[in-house]
């Protein structure tokens, strides 16, 4: 598996319907994300994975899913997972 490609800017967008909007009676959840890469080699592994599955890192957020448009450095994708890292331990600071 290739290492996340980190994006300078990401918003994600969570959207979710009731059940008696949906003709199952389950309702539904869409999440899709917006991003903004500002790094040279990050757009060029976004343009070879072209509309494959690709994993983005943005501070503590990870996600993966397709892309649904792109101009190489900005672009739009659906998010089938998105995982939270753990923060880093605080430093102990000694007086």
């Amino acid at each position: 598996m290739n290492p996340p490609i980190p994006a300078k800017e990401l918003e994600i967008h969570v959207i979710s319907g009731d059940p008696k909007d949906d003709p199952y009676g389950q309702g539904f959840t869409s999440m899709t994300a917006k991003f903004l890469l500002t790094d040279p080699s990050a757009m060029e592994r976004l343009k070879v994975a072209g509309k494959s599955l690709i994993t983005l890192r943005c501070a503590r957020f990870v996600i993966s899913g397709s892309v649904l448009e792109t101009d190489g450095k900005k672009g739009s994708m659906s998010v089938m997972n998105l995982d939270l890292r753990p923060m880093d331990p605080k430093p102990k600071i000694t007086v």
